[in-house]
């Protein structure tokens, strides 16, 4: 039997299913009715953001952000309206509830159903009460199917506004088709450009384009629809750098122009409603040189060394056949690279074709080469891996024809007239482009006479000026009065190629008339009159300047507005100041236009006087007179006043010694500048002679120490025989040699170090004189020790032949001045004897014959053979009454009238016939009996005491070792001098060394500075010859030599003194702190930005 719960829940089922079946229904339901809400809200929000983009034209952002919205909306609605109510929670009273409000006639019965079978009832009568009222129920609703169109009611409102959205959807996309279809295209891609429709419509070209660096760009819009007034265009770079300007309208377009795009960036375009999207413009760079160097071989003719322009800027500018080295380091690897040369026309001829270089690549930089033949212009073409090419930089191609020397005289540059003793000084210079080589002056004695060249001088390759002069001596010349000489001067320069002729330029023809003395003086007198004059106007125009300055200090003290500081007043002042200032500047323009005026005259020392004047005393003047002007205040201008009217004063003191005596008056103003720089100068100079000192005194203890060592190992060395030597010992030797040979640099250089020092009052000089002896000595035991041994085999027969040389009567003195390194070998006679040695008669007897035979009859095949056999003979001792070799000890003899033999003959005599003889002269006078003319040679005899009287007049044979000395003739021996005067001579030598050497730098400074040189050159060379002469013992060429140098370096001197007083530097009329601020700038480096644009400036200055 069932229970009440059971047959409750089988009632309850029906009522479930229905409460069930109601659930689901709502569910659905809401479901649409979200659906719908949805579908209104965000049609309605699309068709207001499709109708805004119409009108408005919304950018690609705010579409962005509304069709962003538009989603986010969508999601949130599905989410609340559509998919929440799916699957909310609804419970079964929510549902019964829903139900009976859908139902009103079911009077809550289902709800109280629902909630009675979810009741335990305890009472059994409640229980059947609660089990009839679910029955009642479940009959009501079960097996009944609830409307669900009754729900469907509440869904129409939404329903109808959808429609609306529907409606008004199609109605926009019919008729509003192509700007609906725009719309949408746009809001589903706001990031892709999709341009709206508008009243003008736009056709960009080129759009987004890539261009190469440097290129133009031209944007071109055509225009359709409604013609606009005006376009514009919009630009902003990829730094943010924004800018709009007009687009100009040509034809049917509006168009603008890009020139010169360097960096990438963006554009558009607006004209009318119409805006265009951004179209970027990306720049490609072109290759660039970022390094050009540029290395010029420049021809033989011109002398001059290779060039390198690290940094060059690209022009080239060079002599005709200079080779021209291109080194181009582009800023990224190449592909191709050549240089293109378009060369000038030739005058009346086509233009040429260009011609191509190529550049070949090694690593990061290209070569090529060219050789420079005409003048044109060049550019660097190169084109990259990705083919991008350069743009093309001309530059010039200048190629420099080598021009004849300009040849041109300084002083005196114009005709004179000179009295009959007149010297006159020329000067002249000589210019060329590339390199001189050779100058001459060339001298015309008479009219009609062939010109003769008088001096010439050579230069260096590479020497583009020069200035030489020479002093023609009108007695040397042999110029009478009445006479007159022309002379000219003639430079060439280097062949400008082989085989071509050298090109030669030539000055003026001037000339020089010889006159009696006083028509000389006359044009002397004139110019030193002229220069008179324009002191005495200096002296006019310093006094007037110098009252004007007492004038304007006295009205200044008594002007009270310059106290009041009246600006009135201070105007007045520094006006008149001003003026005053003025004058004295044209005082000193004035005096320094006369020292250039008269320099190199003969009114010398007037003219310096005046120049020193000017800088020293005037421009301080000038200065004084400044400060005067730029007085601050009234107090200060009485004392600058005074000051600068005391300068005056001194300026018009010195104007009026110079008249009165010019040399005294420059002695003067020398000696006050000389003492004002001497102490400073001195100082310099001392701190440097003690370093120099004290560096040496350092190396002579070394020198010691070394030559100590040298000492005990020359005489363990020479102790022992050559042919014993070791290896050791071989290397010592050398270890020796090496030594002396570092230690003779030293000497030199210290003796070279000494030489450069001032002159001061200690004997710097002589130390260097003692240095140079030690380094004589050194050099000598350098040559000593390298030098080898030599055997000298002499068979028996001519043992004499070799040994000894004859004596002469003229003897001079001579000693070996190398140590004996000759050994002499030679047979003995085959058994010994003495020989003895008989006294001499107190006076000899000389019977004389007549020389019968001549030295060209005697032949060799007649000459005895010198024999090593002595012998003491008495009576009949001679050539005629003894022919043979063998020597006589008993000085006794008859001279024949034949000629001597060859062969050596020892022993005593008196006077004989001249010829080989070796031995003993006893005679007490010596008159010349004629004979065989004797060769030098030199024998280990010694000299003897005693005086020959010599009344020979012949010329005097071969010098010999030993004897007696003679007097002296004209003619000296052929042959060594004897040692005392061969010491002296070469003491000589040492000295006219150290002379050679002081021309020669001399020379070389001349040449430096371009200052004539004169006849030096020559002098050197004959101080050459003097200095060969003295170390050979002939003193009768140093002699006749002697005066031709000191002829030679008076001129140069005289040259000097005019190149000084015509060249004299405009500084030097500088005052003195002026100067040495110029001068101090000399040192002073260009700044790195700077050196090439100074350097270029300077080579073109030069190049004018």
């Amino acid at each position: 039997m069932a229970t009440d719960v059971e047959r409750r829940e089988s009632v309850m089922t029906g009522i479930y299913h229905t409460v069930d079946r109601s659930r689901a229904n709502w569910r659905i339901l809401d479901a649409l009715e979200g659906l719908l809400r949805t579908f209104v809200t965000l049609g309605a929000a699309l068709l207001v953001g499709l109708a805004a983009d119409n009108v408005l034209h919304l950018p690609g952002a705010l579409r962005a952000a509304y069709g962003i919205g538009l989603l986010a909306g969508l999601a949130f609605m599905l989410g609340r309206l559509v998919l929440y109510p799916l699957v909310r929670p609804i419970s079964d009273e929510m549902a019964a509830a829903h139900v009976e409000r859908a139902f009103p006639h079911l009077d809550n019965r289902l709800i109280n159903a629902v909630q009675l079978a979810d009741e335990r009832f305890a009472d059994r009568l409640t229980r059947r009460m609660a089990l009839s009222q679910i029955r009642q129920t479940a009959e009501q609703v079960g097996g009944r199917r609830l409307p669900f169109s009754a729900g469907l009611r509440r869904l129409w409102p939404a329903a109808r506004r959808a429609a609306v959205v529907v409606g008004v959807l199609v109605v926009y996309a019919l008729l509003f088709n192509a700007h609906f279809g725009n719309a949408c295209q746009r809001m589903l891609h706001p990031y892709r450009y999709i341009p709206p429709i508008t009243n003008t419509r736009l056709s960009v070209t080129p759009g987004d384009t890539v261009l190469l660096q440097g290129d133009g760009l031209l944007v071109e819009a055509r225009v359709g629809g409604l013609l606009p007034e005006t376009a514009r265009i919009r630009v902003e770079t990829a730094d943010g750098e924004k800018a709009t300007d007009a687009m100009a309208f040509e034809g049917s377009a509006f168009t603008y122009e890009f020139a010169n795009v360097q960096r990438d960036f963006t554009y558009r375009l607006s004209a009318g409603d119409a805006l265009t999207r951004p179209y970027r413009v990306t720049v490609r760079s072109r290759p660039t040189v970022r390094r050009l160097e540029l290395t010029y071989s420049y021809p033989t003719y011109t002398g001059l060394p290779d060039r390198t322009e690290q940094e060059s800027a690209g022009d080239v500018r060079a002599p005709v056949g200079t080779t021209v080295r291109f080194a181009v380091t582009p800023d990224r690897p190449m592909a191709t690279g050549r240089l293109e040369l378009r060369y000038e026309a030739e005058p009346g001829g086509d233009q040429p074709a260009p011609v191509s270089v190529p550049l070949k690549a090694d690593g990061a930089t290209l070569h090529g080469e060219l050789e420079l033949s005409r003048s044109g212009r060049y550019a660097i073409h190169l084109a990259d891996e990705a083919g991008v090419r350069n743009v093309p930089q001309v530059r010039r191609l200048e190629a420099v024809p080598d021009a004849a020397p300009r040849v041109f005289f300084v002083q005196p540059a114009r005709d004179v007239a000179v009295a009959p003793d007149a010297r006159v000084a020329l000067l002249a210079g000589a210019e060329d482009d590339f390199s001189l080589r050779e100058l001459h002056l060339f001298l015309q004695r008479r009219a009609g006479a062939e010109s003769e060249r008088y001096l010439s001088w050579t230069y260096e390759p590479g020497t583009q000026n020069a200035r030489e002069g020479a002093v023609l001596d009108v007695q040397e010349l042999g110029l009478k009065l009445g006479d007159a000489l022309a002379y000219y001067m003639q430079a060439n320069d280097k062949l400008r190629r082989e085989g071509e002729q050298e090109s030669v330029g030539r000055s003026r023809l001037y000339h020089v008339r010889v006159v009696d003395a006083e028509q000389a003086a006359s044009g002397e007198a004139g110019a030193r009159e002229a220069l008179r004059d324009v002191v005495t106007k200096l002296i006019e125009m310093q006094k007037a300047n110098l009252a004007g300055t007492g004038l304007l200090a006295d009205e200044s003290a008594a002007q009270e507005e310059l106290a009041a500081e009246d600006e009135d007043a201070w105007t007045g002042f520094r006006n008149r100041a001003g003026q005053l200032v003025n004058a004295e500047e044209d005082i000193y323009a004035r005096a320094a236009e006369a020292v250039g005026a008269y320099a190199g005259q003969d009114s010398a020392s007037m003219t310096e006087a005046l120049g020193r004047i000017a800088a020293g005393e005037v421009s301080r003047a000038v200065g004084l007179l400044k400060d005067l002007q730029g007085a601050p205040d009234s107090e200060s201008i009485p004392p600058r006043a005074q000051e600068a009217a005391q300068r005056e004063a001194r300026v018009l003191a010195l104007l009026q010694a110079l008249l009165e005596d010019p040399a005294r008056l420059l002695a003067q103003i020398l000696e006050e500048e000389e003492g004002s720089e001497e102490l400073s100068e001195q100082l310099e100079d001392l701190v440097g002679g003690e370093q120099l000192a004290k560096r040496l005194l350092k190396n002579l203890e070394g020198f010691a120490e070394e030559q100590a060592r040298v000492i005990e190992m020359s005489n363990r060395l020479a102790a022992k025989p050559a042919e014993d030597f070791t290896g050791q010992d071989e290397r010592d030797l050398e270890e020796i040699v090496d030594t002396e040979k570092e230690w003779t640099r030293f000497f030199q250089e210290a003796a070279t170090d000494l030489s450069k020092l001032p002159p001061q009052d200690m004997s710097l000089a002589t130390q260097a004189q003692e240095l140079l002896e030690v380094y004589s000595e050194v050099q000598q035991a350098v040559a000593e020790a390298e030098r080898k041994a030599v055997e000298m085999a002499v068979p028996h027969e001519q043992a004499a032949v070799e040994l000894a040389e004859s004596i002469e009567t003229n003897i001079e003195k001579w000693l070996m001045e190398t140590k004996d390194d000759q050994l002499w070998s030679m047979e003995d006679p085959l058994e010994d004897y003495e020989v003895p040695i008989t006294e001499l008669p107190g006076e000899l007897q000389d019977l004389i014959g007549d020389l019968v035979e001549g030295e060209e009859d005697m032949q060799e095949q007649y000459d005895d053979v010198t024999s090593a056999w002595f012998d003491s003979l008495d009576v009949g001792a001679g050539w005629d009454t003894m022919d043979g070799p063998i020597s006589n000890m008993s000085a006794k003899g008859v001279t024949g009238n034949r000629l001597p033999n060859t062969q050596e003959v020892g022993g005593r005599s008196g006077e004989g016939r001249t010829g080989r003889s070796s031995g003993q002269f006893v005679e007490e006078e010596a008159t010349g009996k004629g004979g065989r003319q004797t060769p030098s040679r030199l024998t280990a005899d010694p000299f003897e005491a005693g005086w020959v009287k010599d009344t020979s007049g012949e010329a005097p044979t071969g010098a010999t070792g030993g004897g007696k000395v003679s007097g002296q003739g004209a003619e000296g021996f052929q042959g060594p001098s004897p040692p005392p005067l061969q010491q002296k001579l070469n003491r000589m030598a040492i000295q006219q060394g150290e002379i050679l050497d002081n021309a020669r730098r001399l020379e070389y400074g001349l040449k430096k500075y371009r200052h004539p040189r004169g006849k030096l050159p020559e002098a050197i060379e004959l101080m050459e010859a003097q200095k060969t002469a003295l170390e050979a013992g002939d003193v009768s060429l140093f002699g006749r030599q002697q005066r031709v140098v000191l002829s030679n370096l008076r001129e140069l001197k005289e040259l000097s003194e005019k190149q000084k007083q015509l060249l004299r530097d405009r500084t030097a009329l500088l005052p003195k702190q002026l100067r040495e601020e110029i001068a101090s700038g000399q040192g002073e480096r260009v700044p790195e930005q700077y050196r090439q644009m100074v350097e270029n400036y300077f080579r073109a200055l030069s190049e004018e």
